[in-house]
């Protein structure tokens, strides 16, 4: 597992962006619980970057 974090190989890029999807959909949904409606935003625009991030790799 090292090895491939120091190599920078593709699928690691995958993984870490497929966890940041997750946790910025968690964060999303917590914030448009809360009625903060800049932080959704904040939360579904990293989301769909790193959503791209996971497509492009």
């Amino acid at each position: 597992m090292t090895k491939t974090l120091v190599t920078a190989s593709t699928n690691a890029v995958q993984v870490f962006a497929l966890i940041a999807v997750i946790l910025f959909i968690i964060a999303g949904i917590i914030a448009f619980r809360d009625k903060t409606l800049w932080a959704t935003l904040i939360c579904a625009g990293l989301a769909f970057l790193s959503a791209a991030v996971m497509y492009l790799a």
